[in-house]
């Protein structure tokens, strides 16, 4: 009756600690923006290990310190505004389908920085500045340069 009793015992922690276990869930895809507000929401749910993300505009700096990929529609029709930075030792990121354009506030820095042992799997990916500079030379006033430099 003893070893019955024992045994009921561990079948019920048994059933118990595997109801109340949080969920393992390893790989996932999530969708921007139908599932996440933003690409950097999706980069840190670490349950999401690909990310789809629609066709439209993105904004705002990404950081990627994990594997993982990124999967725009087409880089004539997903863009990230901002600057998209891998890091980290052994990090490896796809980038697939995607514009990647800087702003003038994120200049100068390129629209895609690697640093450390990070690796970039690119495929369908286009860099691209906004604007070359901000202090109006792009609209072609060369006013400030040349009275700057006579």
């Amino acid at each position: 009756m003893l070893k019955s009793r024992h045994s009921g015992l561990w079948i019920t922690f048994f059933v118990v600690a595997v109801l109340t276990a949080p969920s393992m869930v390893v790989a996932d895809t999530c969708d921007v923006p139908s599932s996440y507000t933003s690409i950097q929401a999706a980069v840190d749910d670490f349950t999401c290990t690909e990310i789809f993300v629609a066709s439209g505009r993105f904004y705002g700096d990404l950081t990627i310190d994990r594997a993982l990929m990124i999967q725009g529609v087409s880089s004539t029709s997903t863009t990230v505004l901002g600057k998209v930075m891998v890091e980290g030792s052994g990090t490896s990121a796809t980038l697939n389908g995607l514009r990647i354009e800087v702003s003038p506030e994120g200049l100068p820095h390129n629209g895609l920085v690697v640093d450390g042992l990070a690796e970039t799997l690119p495929n369908d990916l286009v860099i691209a500045s906004s604007m070359l500079f901000s202090d109006g030379f792009e609209s072609g006033d060369t006013t400030a340069w040349s009275s700057a430099n006579p």
